[in-house]
């Protein structure tokens, strides 16, 4: 088997190619505003599931004919669903 030394200038320089594709700074304005448009409807969803799930948990504290293993049920679906929108999405929000 025959090996051969390739110096660096005759390297590819694929690293900056990389760079340029993933770490490119640069948005074009028709992804820009597709960008605003996921982030405004993502701020509205995220106001909408924390009122709303809020709004469930008090319907559910005053609420008493339910058992109790429903009702933990659905509160600890409400606290997770309240939790995405109090976090999970105005973080997405701001990485955006």
């Amino acid at each position: 088997m025959a090996t051969t030394n390739v110096s660096e200038d005759e390297k590819p320089n694929y690293s900056k190619k990389v760079q340029d594709l993933y770490c490119s700074t640069d948005i074009p304005t028709a992804i820009h505003g597709q960008l605003t448009f996921i982030a405004v409807l993502n701020a509205f969803l995220s106001i909408t599931a924390f009122l709303g799930n809020f709004l469930f948990l008090v319907a559910l504290r005053k609420e008493s004919s339910l058992h109790p293993p429903s009702k933990l049920l659905l509160r600890s679906l409400a606290v997770t669903d309240l939790c995405v929108g109090l976090i999970t999405e105005p973080l997405f929000v701001t990485l955006w």
